[in-house]
Order: C-alpha cells, then structure tokens, then sequence
C-alpha cells in the first residue's frame, strides 16, 4: 500500500518526465499491471507493473487539489505522509481536464487531445468547457449526451484491461456525459460525503471475488480551496478527514492483499 505525490516545487520549472516519472508512466504500470496489451510509453520507475500485480486488487484514489507542500506542512495527514514513496510530475498542460482524461484513458494529453478546462471543438465549431461538455458563452449546438460520440475516438483505460473495473465519483460526476464516456468497461457508484467514498471502496475490496481495479475521484478538496483558501479551516478540516478515513481503509483492507495507490495532485504551473 503506498501513497504518490504528484508535485511542482516552488520557483522552479518542472516539466512532465514521460520517461518513467510521470501519472502518465503510473497509468501505464497499473495497465499492464491490470493485463491491457497497450504498450504506449514506459512504466512508472518508482511502480512498476511487477510490483502492483503482486497485488490482487489496484486502487487508485485521485485527491484533487491536495499538494506535496500542504501534506507536508500540516500533522493533520499522518497516514498519507507515513505511508508516502514518492513524488513524479503530471502531464502537460497540468490542469484537470488534461490529468481525468489520462488517469481514464492512460493517454498523455498529446494523445487524447484535451488540454484545458475550455476547447474550442472543430468538430461541432464551438467553444465547451470539457468536462461539463457546456458551451462557453454561445448557445448549446448539441446537448452534452450527444457530444462524446462526436469528440473523441479514444477508448477508456477501463476497457483495455483484464479486471473487474469499478469507477467511485461524486453524484454530480458519475453519470455526466463526459465521466460515463470515460468509464466504459467499468461499473460506477455514486457518493456525496467522504465517509460515503472510502465506505464504498471497503465493501468493494471486501465483496470481490474477482481482482478488481478500482479509480476513486475526489474532488472536494480543491472545491475547498478555491473557495475558502488552502490554509483555511474548511480545506484543513477536510484533509484531516481524508487522512483519518485513508487510515480506516488500510486497516479495513489489511489481508485483502491490495495496492492502494494515492495520487495527489495540484493544478500547479508549468
């Protein structure tokens, strides 16, 4: 069981290493890990498929918005700095539309081709935020049910694999347009609170009969941020429930014989 940062220090320019330390290398590594066939780039130097698939189930649990920086600066996250390995850089652009798409596809964003939260869509000339499938200022042409069709031609990382494939995204995000294109190949849950999350992974690790990989999305810290501050009360509260529920998870998991890997990630400037 481990936990991976993704991180950008201060002051410095850090550009994505697609050569072994990357989210992109991670994906590749639980992909060859979880038997997809696909051998698009290297695997992940601190992770590679060898070592996952020792495992009988992969987790990936995506906290959005959490930096190497805040874990490292507040007791309030134990668990996650205990049971840290690491760090590697993200993809480039680095925002969140570009980060989903390679934690769902395994495709860097030079290849699935989704490189900021808004687009301008040859396809049906027009401007969308990416992820709500939204026109920016403009009338809708289509309505975003009827957009993943037209937009994109890549499969989901879901569907390459040989496992029982699990999504766990907030009820806002689960079944959006854009979200159930990316999950195909994999059954999704719904979850509005933290302990609802990590509740849903513990019955989901318990109940398999089969090996499963499982990608849990959170979101809410980031949300906090933005709204609150980093520092604020709302984010620390927040991080310190996470850290206390991830710990719940491994002792929950304990003789599961599971990788449960922690991909924390900040929109940092590249």
């Amino acid at each position: 069981m481990s936990s991976t940062r993704s991180t950008d220090p201060i002051g410095t320019t850090r550009l994505p290493d697609y050569a072994g330390n990357s989210i992109v290398n991670l994906m590749q590594s639980i992909a060859t890990a979880c038997g997809s066939t696909q051998r698009r780039y290297h695997q992940l130097q601190a992770l590679p498929a060898a070592k996952l698939g020792e495992a009988r189930h992969i987790v990936l649990l995506v906290i959005d918005g959490l930096g190497q920086r805040t874990l490292e600066r507040h007791p309030a996250s134990p668990n996650l700095q205990r049971h840290a390995i690491g760090t590697m850089t993200s993809v480039f652009p680095s925002t969140t539309a570009s980060a989903i798409t390679t934690f769902m596809t395994g495709l860097a964003p030079a290849q699935h081709g989704l490189t900021g939260w808004h687009m301008h869509m040859d396809e049906i000339d027009q401007t969308l935020a990416i992820l709500p499938l939204t026109p920016r200022c403009a009338p809708a042409k289509f309505l975003p049910e009827e957009l993943p069709s037209r937009l994109f031609d890549h499969q989901s990382l879901f569907q390459q694999l040989d496992r029982d494939c699990w999504v766990i995204a907030p009820l806002d995000i689960v079944g959006s347009p854009f979200n159930a294109w990316h999950s195909r190949g994999a059954r999704s849950l719904a979850y509005n609170t933290i302990p609802e999350m990590f509740a849903q992974l513990s019955t989901l690790l318990r109940e398999a009969e089969t090996p499963r990989y499982i990608y849990a999305y959170y979101p809410y810290l980031d949300s906090h941020s933005h709204s609150f501050g980093c520092e604020s009360k709302q984010a620390l509260l927040n991080l310190a429930a996470l850290d206390t529920l991830f710990g719940n998870l491994l002792l929950d998991a304990k003789g599961s014989n599971t990788w449960i890997t922690v991909l924390i990630c900040t929109e940092a400037a590249i």
